[in-house]
């Protein structure tokens, strides 16, 4: 049993750990006898496989006290969660790459009605897997809501990992007007650029923001980085800005 397994108390059933959902790896054990004979002093004061083990027991503490449902599943509830994830293993895996693959696209696209679009794609993917689960029992409800509806991060403790879609749709919806304009000049960014950087061949670079206020700083100099790397301007460092030149043939 691996040392992580170990600390936290995990179960192995057939050679798989019941809340790892992992197999055994036959060279575990090699792992373990190299992390022991690693007799190093870290900074802490603490060998490598001290300080792994202490990491491991404060993260034990603190799912104890965490909010978060799924480290407070019973045994019996654990085994029929693994038991669900074993033997619908393969249509897990694809309703799970359907939500990854959908949720990826949200905000990528090029207008607003097409982000919308996904939004609702990734949503309906989700809630696909949902339905499916659920229709399994037990077993499969835990698995979803452990899975998908209990995440967490060092920021929240507790959350659904569709909720930031679902955010950003209502963002979406709620502020249509303002988000089509931003898509659309967005869409027309590397054109916009290379325009007032024509009309005003060696323009700091921070004087750009102000004449495209729709469009978020960020992407500007994204889009910036990329004409420069493209050769279509020549971006010079200047006190704590950037002058932005067009290269010779793009000059009109």
């Amino acid at each position: 049993m691996s040392l992580i397994c170990r600390l936290f108390g995990h179960k192995w059933k057939d050679g798989v750990c019941n809340r790892c959902n992992k197999k055994k790896a036959e060279y575990d054990d090699k792992v373990q006898v190299e992390i022991s004979g690693n007799k190093e002093i870290l900074q802490t004061g603490r060998t490598s496989v001290d300080q792994l083990e202490h990491d491991l027991k404060k993260a034990i503490a603190d799912e104890k006290k965490s909010i978060n449902p799924k480290f407070h599943r019973t045994e019996k509830e654990e085994e029929l969660s693994f038991n669900f994830s074993q033997k619908w293993a393969s249509a897990i895996q694809k309703y799970e790459d359907a939500i990854y693959s959908e949720t990826a696209k949200v905000g990528t696209l090029n207008s607003i009605d097409k982000n919308i679009e996904q939004c609702h794609k990734a949503i309906d993917a989700f809630e696909a897997f949902r339905n499916y689960c659920y229709k399994k029992g037990k077993g499969g409800q835990i698995y979803f809501d452990d899975m998908w509806e209990h995440c967490h991060n060092s920021k929240d403790p507790c959350f659904s990992y569709i909720q930031s879609t679902k955010d950003y749709l209502i963002e979406l919806t709620e502020n249509y007007d303002t988000y089509k304009i931003r898509f659309e000049k967005e869409s027309r960014l590397d054109t916009i650029l290379l325009d007032i950087i024509s009309n005003d061949n060696g323009i700091s670079q921070r004087k750009l923001y102000p004449l495209i206020p729709e469009v978020p700083q960020a992407t500007i100099r994204k889009a910036v980085d990329g004409l420069a790397k493209d050769g279509k301007i020549i971006k010079e460092k200047k006190g704590s800005s950037y002058t932005l030149r067009l290269a010779e043939g793009e000059k009109n």
